[in-house]
């Protein structure tokens, strides 16, 4: 799946969705994953990168590497924000769909789904934080840490439904239709 990603992020930055339906980008991702060569040299080239990051250990590789790259992680998502308030023309309609509430949509399902996805990402942060807490300076506080991670997890959330609500609108499409019933 990171092979995929650098994959479409070439494909973004040289251009080759601009003018396409959501459609002929869907068959760009089939044409990708029908294509043993393309994923073999995606993931290669991840793995290279991963290699270089870790071989490095984690104070040279990993510090240095995330440094660079949460920044631009917060640039990115902070420009496509910026974009969908700006550009598509459906920034409320997102912010509606994810804000105004239907009690009667509050199910079991529905609180048992959320509570998945809740656990999931919090998971990810966590084990992070574990990850790196061998590496924590003795007078970092781990709870005060832990809130931190909760709280940033949370807002990236929100700011990227925030961002993929209004374009998915902005395309025509629903946010609650799966590709394969477009």
């Amino acid at each position: 799946m990171a092979g995929w990603a650098l994959s479409y992020a070439w494909d973004l930055l040289t251009g080759v969705f601009n003018g396409m339906t959501a459609d002929q980008i869907g068959g760009e991702f089939e044409a990708l994953t029908a294509s043993a060569p393309r994923q073999i040299l995606w993931h290669t080239l991840f793995m290279v990168v991963t290699v270089l990051i870790t071989a490095r250990g984690v104070h040279k590789g990993l510090e240095k590497g995330l440094q660079v790259m949460m920044p631009t992680l917060f640039l990115l998502l902070f420009a496509m924000l910026g974009y969908s308030v700006l550009v598509t023309g459906e920034f409320m309609r997102g912010f509606h769909f994810m804000f105004d509430v239907d009690f009667s949509k509050i199910t079991g399902e529905a609180v048992v789904a959320a509570m998945g996805q809740a656990f999931f990402t919090l998971s990810l942060g966590m084990c992070a934080l574990m990850a790196y807490g061998a590496y924590m300076p003795a007078n970092n506080s781990i709870p005060r840490t832990a809130v931190n991670v909760a709280f940033l997890d949370t807002l990236m959330a929100i700011i990227s439904g925030l961002i993929v609500f209004p374009i998915v609108y902005a395309h025509g499409l629903e946010p609650s239709a799966s590709r394969r019933a477009l």
